[in-house]
């Protein structure tokens, strides 16, 4: 995994900080009304740092087969919805899985490519960042982060879901003041031309 970056909250939408140092800090699961702003802080600190994490794959979209792996220790868990039969439903239903278990797991998606929609989709359903794969040129990299903020940064519907808390107490405006669009991008070609 090469880049994290995306949202709106401390990124000026120039594309700066899509090389896994910058970018937003935007909160995670609609419950930043705390102050913390600090979304996927395992993620975020351990890519500035440079240190390894242990996560798990699911490939078998079943929700008690994430909430088992949500037990594990792991530091992540990246539901694959490229490659694994994975529908909007499925996948509400295994980050729900993940989301219930105790300990504090945080979840990717890997989409199945670059769709504006399934992004946008994709980020509804709240998970901590999404995977985007054969990312390979500036110009994919910006259009995925381009679909992944709200305007004016980017081009990402409103839209009031999971991800917003259903737009109860004020999660929702929290959520887009703080930004959402939290990405990786698989390849690092896309990085390296910028």
């Amino acid at each position: 995994m090469t880049g994290y970056g995306g949202g709106s909250g401390g990124d000026d939408g120039s594309g700066e900080g899509v090389d896994g140092t910058g970018g937003d800090t935007a909160g995670s699961h609609a419950d930043t009304a705390d102050g913390d702003d600090d979304a996927g802080p395992r993620l975020r600190r351990a890519a500035a740092a440079d240190e390894p994490l242990l996560g798990g794959w699911l490939s078998v979209p079943h929700p008690m087969v994430a909430e088992l792996l949500a037990g594990s220790g792991f530091d992540f868990l990246c539901v694959d919805a490229e490659h694994a039969p994975v529908s909007f439903e499925t996948m509400a239903s295994l980050l729900r899985a993940v989301d219930a278990a105790p300990g504090e797991m945080e979840t990717l998606v890997r989409v199945g490519g670059h769709d504006p929609v399934e992004l946008k989709r994709t980020l509804d359903l709240d998970p901590d960042a999404l995977l985007v794969p054969m990312v390979d040129t500036a110009a994919e990299a910006e259009a995925v982060v381009d679909a992944t903020r709200y305007p004016p940064a980017g081009s990402r519907g409103v839209g009031l879901g999971r991800a917003t808390d259903y737009g109860r107490d004020g999660a929702d405006a929290i959520y887009l003041e703080e930004g959402a669009g939290r990405t990786l991008a698989e390849c690092a070609d896309a990085f390296e031309e910028q």
